[in-house]
């Protein structure tokens, strides 16, 4: 059994994550694991990213000291899309066995930006397909966000139509499930989007609350 440490932060909220077994390991009694962490860092994370950033640091010096196997850790940070962000849409960190190098990583997060209510969402779960994931390796993704992709809802979004790329964070999270990628996502409380909040049907798995999205996500 593998259970995520819980986010916390001072103040009125706070970071969870819901406890899972890691079903990958269990099933093929892998000792390789490659875990990427997918982080927002628009404006709205402000009060939430140096919580997120340290507890991501103790999440893989734990899970370096518990697993003593072959490990690999990436970073994506993203934003958002012109005009609503100028600074960068993402932000990819290839995987490295170096946990100084992703330690530095973090420290480089900085929570700016972001214009509207939903992010670039799609296009960070674009680049971790990209990464250099390991064919015999456990995968896994943990997505820590505050806001829900483009499209899913038109009032407050700039693209309606979603992604200006033309990604599809549904396709997306099917392709990351074909290719043995687990998918988790870490939600902040209280959701930035209260007219999101009160039309779509959340989910609590975690003491967050996550739209829809995230929930067929992460079950595709």
């Amino acid at each position: 059994m593998w259970t995520s440490p819980k986010f916390e932060s001072r103040g009125m909220s706070a970071i969870a994550v819901e406890k899972h077994e890691r079903p990958e390991l269990a099933k093929h009694d892998s000792s390789i694991l490659d875990l990427v962490f997918v982080l927002d860092c628009t404006g709205s994370m402000g009060s939430y990213i140096d919580s997120a950033t340290q507890n991501i640091r103790s999440i893989v010096e734990e899970i370096v000291i518990s697993e003593k196997s072959d490990i690999k850790l990436a970073l994506v940070e993203y934003r958002d899309h012109p005009p609503q962000d100028h600074t960068f849409v993402t932000r990819a960190h290839d995987f490295t066995a170096s946990v100084k190098q992703m330690k530095g990583w973090l420290e480089d997060c900085t929570a700016v930006g972001g214009g509207d209510a939903p992010e670039a969402v799609a296009d960070a779960m674009h680049d971790v397909l990209k990464l250099s994931w390991r064919a015999e390796a456990t995968k896994i993704c943990i997505l820590i966000t505050d806001a829900p992709p483009h499209g899913l809802d038109p009032s407050g979004d700039s693209f309606p139509n979603g992604c200006p790329n033309g990604l599809d964070p549904i396709k997306i999270a099917r392709e990351m499930a074909e290719k043995h990628i687990t998918l988790y996502t870490v939600g902040v409380e209280p959701p930035i989007v209260p007219s999101q909040a009160s039309k779509k049907n959340l989910v609590s798995p975690d003491s967050s609350r996550l739209p829809d999205f995230y929930s067929t996500a992460t079950t595709v």
